[in-house]
């Protein structure tokens, strides 16, 4: 994980001593995330994305013979 992380949705670092020693650990934000995902938005490119793996999965069953 970068430590450039800034985004809150995504979660964020934090350091702890563990046997005298410091640790950093990236501790993830709790699902579902805030504000919620809006999956109707995404469902032009989602179906886009289907269609191109459909495609690749039907030229790969063509190099296969």
């Amino acid at each position: 994980m970068p430590e450039s992380i800034s985004n809150p949705r995504l979660g964020r670092f934090v350091e702890t001593r563990i046997t005298g020693k410091t640790v950093r650990a990236f501790m993830s934000s709790p699902l579902p995330p805030e504000p919620t995902i809006d999956v109707q938005a995404l469902l032009e490119r989602l179906s886009l994305a289907e269609c191109a793996l459909e495609r690749l999965d039907g030229i790969t069953l063509l190099l296969r013979r």
